[in-house]
């Protein structure tokens, strides 16, 4: 039955939130997508800046010398973002204005200067920044594009930019490439490769321990040898931990990451009565991320041997696969609230899983759904999980079991969104929102549709390869720490292994194939955990390209944030792999080879 809803929920779901997506998208003044026409959009051409900063306004003249001959007049159609005035041989011809409607409609002029050559003006002032134009007369072939110069501050007149050129930061280009660090490491990958095909043949009853014990290690160096700072706003989280402590909850502006939900910052708060210095906070806050991530990848072998009892390989596959990823890696190795919503949503998986056939029991709703509270208290992501968990569960049960679950899930976790309901206008505030009083800003600042599309970044210089695209951020993030953890000046010594690092961008094809091969088999077959894993995993992407298009900055995509999906993307992976023969043999090799690379790419130097 689930297997039935799924296929259809998720063409649904897929329809309706891209058609929404388009729609705002091409008409909301409020998404800063700049929409196709006949003239392409253009901008200043300034160097790309990963480093955030505050909101201010920018302010750019476009300008374009041409030559008309007689029949003179033409209309000048422009769209900018936001205000634009036109000055056409120093004569102001239309006034500083925005369209009616918002500045994806047209502004129009007629123009008439006269036979010979002419200067035409387009100043843009747009705050947030930046500044965009897309201008053409139709009658004169004059279009916005590259021929035009772009004058932003004090820098002369520059050729402008296309605005759907895609971005590179030039600043970590001296680290090594993805075929550099392939070619590098391949000899040390050799025996891991020897490895998974020996243990294929030999049944592949528990060769996740292996990699458990590499965690362990891991968790070891990590604790000795990280600096505190390393992670995504570390000193911040501990900040937030020291601030329910003193004061309680606190509203979404107070701190940097006073916006989140708190469970994880609550029960690392007591640690802050005992004054320890902020490097010694970190390091305690990051032991029970540690123990999360090693329990994340437990779930999803449970999740699996829950799914696919007539094979021993699925749990060990989906173990593995949780206990090599990326995300799980470097997220688990810092402050933060996502590992430990992640193993909340991964249980809240495993439990719909095996309620799917039970009969209906009271307490057993409530415990799911305090589970699913709790994880939603951990981190509002979790809330991703609720489709396929439906999914999972069915339609027949009675309003009671899930009254008593919707209960449960609001003394443990809802109420906290009722909360905020209450105080600020909204169940949720994220990072980025105005109403936070901390306002910042981060390149680029809009998106086009090529962002939407283009893919290949991540293989070529994977690190902050995702400035190219939606795409390039959630490879380079799932596979690697392809936003290294927050830090953007390249000329800080790295804390993981370079080589390693770009090794994994293309060693992150091998999970990426086995993933799409069970998409495929779930999307055509009759299963319910593998049409449910489908939809949590569509659910995840499509939630992140909603937040890419609506907060138009380059940190918007991280992987970490579909954390908690890691069991149904581990299912897909699973049921990816073939299930016997010398294709299985090389496949678990190559499984095995990508797991040891990624396990390495994230030991501490």
């Amino acid at each position: 039955m689930a297997a039935s809803l799924g296929r259809p929920l998720a063409a649904a779901l897929a329809l309706a939130l891209f058609s929404a997506l388009a729609w705002r998208a091409r008409a909301d003044s409020a998404v800063s997508y700049l929409p196709g026409g006949a003239a392409p959009w253009i901008v200043a051409d300034e160097p790309f800046k990963l480093k955030a900063g505050f909101v201010v306004p920018s302010y750019v003249h476009f300008r374009r010398r041409f030559t008309v001959g007689p029949a003179s007049e033409g209309e000048l159609r422009l769209r900018a973002r936001r205000e634009s005035q036109v000055v056409l041989d120093g004569k102001v011809v239309l006034a500083p204005g925005e369209a009616a409607g918002g500045w994806k409609n047209e502004r129009r002029v007629v123009l008439r200067p006269g036979p010979g050559e002419h200067e035409l003006l387009i100043v843009v002032h747009a705050e947030p920044g930046p500044a965009a134009l897309s201008a053409e007369v139709a009658a004169w072939g004059l279009r916005t594009g590259p021929d035009w110069q772009a004058a932003a501050g004090d820098r002369g007149w520059p050729r402008a930019r296309l605005a759907a050129t895609p971005r590179r930061a030039v600043d970590f280009d001296g680290r090594p490439s993805a075929a550099e660090g392939f070619v590098a490491t391949l000899p040390w990958l050799l025996p891991f490769l020897f490895l998974g095909a020996w243990l294929s043949r030999r049944g592949l009853r528990r060769p996740w321990l292996w990699a458990a014990g590499g965690w362990s290690a891991l968790a070891v160096l990590n604790l000795t040898r990280l600096p505190p700072a390393v992670g995504f706003d570390s000193l911040a989280h501990a900040e937030l931990a020291r601030l329910l402590f003193a004061t309680g909850l606190p509203g979404p502006g107070e701190s940097w990451q006073s916006f989140q939900a708190p469970l994880y910052h609550l029960l690392c708060a007591p640690l802050t009565a005992f004054k320890l210095t902020d490097d010694a906070l970190v390091r305690f806050m990051r032991m029970p991320n540690l123990l999360c991530g090693f329990l994340l990848a437990w779930l999803c072998a449970r999740f699996a041997a829950l799914a696919r009892p007539g094979r021993p390989d699925a749990p060990a596959a989906a173990a593995l696969f949780a206990l090599a990823l990326a995300p799980n890696l470097y997220m688990s190795q810092a402050p933060g609230n996502e590992p430990l919503a992640a193993a909340l949503t991964a249980a809240f998986l495993v439990m719909c899983l095996r309620l799917r056939a039970r009969e209906e029991s009271l307490p057993e709703a409530f415990l799911l759904g305090g589970v699913l509270g709790a994880a939603m208290l951990a981190k509002t992501t979790a809330a991703l999980v609720v489709p396929a968990g439906l999914a999972l569960l069915g339609p027949r049960r009675s309003r009671s079991w899930w009254g008593t679950l919707a209960a449960g899930a609001f003394l443990t976790g809802g109420w906290w969104y009722v909360r905020g309901w209450a105080l600020h206008g909204a169940p949720f505030t994220g990072g980025w929102d105005p109403a936070r009083g901390l306002a910042w800003s981060q390149d680029p600042g809009y998106r086009t549709a090529g962002d939407l599309w283009r893919f290949g970044a991540a293989l070529g210089q994977p690190l902050y390869s995702g400035v190219a695209g939606f795409w390039d951020a959630l490879y380079s993030t799932l596979w690697l720490d392809g936003w290294q953890s927050g830090i953007v000046n390249a000329d800080v010594e790295p804390f993981w292994f370079p080589y390693w690092q770009a090794a994994a961008a293309w060693w992150g094809l091998v999970p990426t194939f086995l993933i799409a091969v069970g998409a495929r088999r779930a999307w055509r077959g009759e299963n319910a955990a593998g049409a449910s894993s489908l939809l949590a995993v569509a659910t995840g992407v499509a939630a992140l390209l909603a937040l890419f298009l609506l907060v138009p900055v380059y940190s918007t995509v991280k992987a970490s944030y579909l954390l908690g999906l890691t069991p149904a993307a581990a299912l897909l992976l699973a049921d990816g792999l073939p299930e016997n023969g010398s294709k299985r043999i090389w496949a678990w090799a190559l499984l095995s080879g990508w797991a040891a690379c990624s396990i390495l790419a994230h030991v501490p130097r």
